[in-house]
């Protein structure tokens, strides 16, 4: 008799965890298909130039799922649109905290913190560990160029922006950045070599976004210096 109570009992009780683990399995699809509504409603809205109501539905899918670090990193993004800056490098410090080892989080972060100012070896650190944790990121690397710049240190610039070259040798704000080094430093011609190759590349369809405007300032850069050659001999005896 002891032993059908038992029985009974653990049967009771697997009833119950069975009903308890289908409610929450339905739950959490809810919750997923709630976040993943709220994140297209936000994208739909910033493709519209609508940041504001964007960034309403992404608070939606950040408070439903506020450990989810894509969805941190899409907030981080509609901050950055809006120029808050402030609100920007909190959400991407969580991001961080969330995600250390993921690169994008680092890159966010260091975006942020070169917006808002003030902490450029803030700036370089993030932009440092995005590199270290996706070193064949071309993107990354550039900035990471750029912020070495930010602090004077060109030599290290131009290493980084070699590096990205190293990658894609056709990747055109690298070679675009080497050129303004170069012209800089006074190298003239080896510029405006490094400017006319940028502005002959044929971007791909799927980076046009990327680089279209470091070939467009190339190609006013690449004017530019061969303006200031050509007075320039013409003012010789």
């Amino acid at each position: 008799m002891r032993r059908t109570v038992v029985n009974k009992a653990y049967w009771l009780f697997l009833l119950c965890f069975c009903f308890f683990s289908i409610a929450c399995g339905q739950s959490e699809r809810e919750k997923q298909r709630l976040v993943t509504e709220y994140e297209k409603k936000a994208y739909d809205l910033r493709m519209q130039g609508k940041n504001e109501e964007g960034l309403k539905e992404q608070l939606k899918a950040v408070e439903l799922n506020p450990n989810d670090t894509e969805s941190l990193l899409i907030l981080t993004g509609i901050y950055l649109d809006l120029e808050n800056w402030l609100e920007a490098v909190e959400t991407a410090k969580k991001a961080v905290e969330l995600a250390p080892n993921n690169s994008k989080t680092h890159y966010q972060l260091a975006v942020a913190l070169e917006r808002i100012g003030g902490d450029k070896q803030g700036v370089l650190k993030s932009f440092r560990e995005a590199v270290r944790l996706a070193p064949n990121d071309t993107n990354a690397l550039i900035n990471l160029g750029t912020a070495y710049e930010d602090i004077n240190d060109k030599q290290s610039a131009r290493r980084y922006y070699e590096k990205a070259l190293e990658i894609d040798s056709n990747y055109i704000p690298a070679i675009y950045l080497l050129g303004e080094l170069d012209a800089e430093d006074g190298k003239i011609e080896k510029a405006i070599e490094l400017f006319k190759k940028a502005v002959e590349i044929k971007i791909p369809e799927n980076r046009m976004a990327e680089q279209s405007g470091s070939q467009r300032d190339a190609k006013g850069r690449l004017q530019e210096l061969t303006e200031q050659k050509k007075n320039s001999s013409q003012k010789k005896p």
